[in-house]
């Protein structure tokens, strides 16, 4: 009889105490070994060193919620998360620390898997499970993932339950069962694309201390009007790629900050260190002036209403060249000072009218005569030709920002027709004539002035 090393009692015995464990371990190994390199048998997969994983798992590492979630945390929150909506975005180091402190306390892997789904598909979802776990964890209860639907007004998105008492919206908000009530999830952010040119246009004509007017939505909440936030600062960030605008709420200064972000032609927007949407913006309206073409004229535009109605009638914001504004007779009407209109005056009379304006008269009336005309004033010439003939009339009025320019010929009287007088007599009578004529061209120059604002009143009424 055959003597076995093992009694039958002893090898029941060493059966009985191998471990469902031990037993899977040993059946895994089988299997690898069976079907391990290129289907040679006898080669444990352990003992290879050639497996390498594929681009295919390497990205979907890359993309795996609780990788970056981790990444995040390194980095202090200075790594982009990738969602599944294919948008990236910072989050919150102390979001980052409560959402794998929730994975952690999680028990079972299939709840693992729903946390990780619901927080994966955008950074709205990930907020708003992030608030809905926070709560179970500051209470020390076990991390339960019941998904509560929330119902919203869909008029003025006032919550089912927790109603502003300040809204002014006629619904009820006592009747649960009303049409008007849906899911949180229903209501659309009309969002403005991050490359609206509208968007990027009010971006960058931004600068420090200006007023714009946004209307925004968050996760939290959907933006119902529009908000004034004063531009604290504009600089470039992550080595001149980025462009950003510090923003403060107007009469509330010490609220959390807002930024815009500029890059590659897309603006985006944050609320402190959350991300939020942009759904509409609008530069708030700042008086100014606004000029009129033919004349040079300036008009102040105290509201919108006032640039739209002269934007219409052709009014520029930059004031014209003064060779635009023009008299009837061709000479310059405005000049940048009193020198330069008299001057004009001289070279005018000699080309349109052949007048060449006698020097002494010059020297007598002009530059020893009286002082330029101060704000308001007006200095009036009358100025003989060389040999004593008939000149012409100069008179120069200070706008306040110019010299208005008006001049004439003088009518020429032959000597026969003009009577015998004395010397004294004549005298007399010039110095009337003169200030008569004077009088007439000031006359002249407010009529021109009075039918010139007549003109314009009446192009506004059209």
């Amino acid at each position: 009889m055959t003597r076995y090393s093992k009694t039958m009692s002893e090898s029941l015995a060493e059966v009985r105490s191998v471990t469902p464990e031990q037993i899977a371990e040993a059946s895994a190994r089988r299997d690898a070994m069976r079907h391990g390199a290129g289907g040679r048998r006898g080669i444990d997969p352990a003992d290879r060193d050639d497996v390498k994983a594929t681009d295919k798992d390497q990205e979907l590492a890359k993309k795996n919620m609780i990788m970056q979630l981790r990444k995040s945390k390194d980095t202090k929150g200075n790594f982009s998360i990738e969602f599944q909506d294919g948008k990236k975005q910072k989050v919150d180091p102390k979001f980052v620390e409560l959402l794998l402190k929730a994975h952690d306390m999680i028990q079972k892997p299939r709840d693992k898997e729903q946390f990780v789904g619901m927080i994966s598909k955008s950074y709205r979802d990930m907020l708003k499970t992030a608030k809905m776990v926070s709560k179970q964890l500051r209470m020390g209860e076990e991390v339960i993932l019941e998904v509560k639907e929330e119902y919203v007004c869909e008029d003025c998105g006032c919550e089912q339950g927790n109603a502003d008492p300040n809204c002014d919206c006629p619904n009820d908000s006592t009747d649960l069962q009303a049409s008007y009530w849906v899911k949180k999830e229903e209501i659309e952010i009309d969002e403005m694309k991050m490359d609206d040119p509208k968007l990027n246009k009010i971006f960058d004509k931004l600068k420090k201390g200006q007023t714009i007017k946004l209307k925004t939505s968050s996760t939290i909440s959907k933006g119902k009007d529009f908000v004034d936030y004063i531009v604290k600062s504009k600089n470039t960030v992550n080595k001149g790629r980025v462009e950003k605008v510090t923003l403060v709420t107007k009469g509330n200064e010490k609220a959390v900050k807002k930024f815009l972000y500029k890059r590659d032609g897309k603006v985006t927007f944050a609320i402190g260190d959350m991300g939020a949407s942009i759904d509409d913006i609008k530069e708030d309206f700042t008086p100014h002036m606004m000029y009129d073409p033919k004349t040079g004229k300036g008009y102040k535009a105290e509201k919108e209403a006032d640039h739209l109605r002269m934007k219409d009638m052709g009014y520029t914001h930059e004031k014209p060249e003064m060779d635009e504004a023009k008299s009837s007779t061709g000479y310059e009407l405005y000049h940048k000072d009193f020198s330069s209109a008299m001057q004009h005056a001289y070279a005018f009379a000699k080309k349109k009218f052949g007048i060449e304006v006698d020097p002494k008269e010059i020297d007598d009336k002009v530059a020893t005569g009286p002082k330029k005309p101060s704000n308001g004033k007006t200095n009036s010439y009358s100025l003989k030709a060389k040999g004593g003939k008939k000149g012409i009339q100069v008179q120069v009025y200070n706008t306040g920002k110019n010299y208005e320019l008006n001049m004439y010929k003088e009518e020429v009287i032959s000597e026969e027709e003009e009577p015998q007088k004395s010397d004294g007599a004549k005298a007399v009578e010039q110095g009337r004539e003169d200030k008569k004529k004077t009088r007439i061209a000031q006359l002249q120059l407010q009529i021109a002035k009075a039918q010139e604002t007549i003109n314009q009143l009446n192009a506004q009424e059209k």
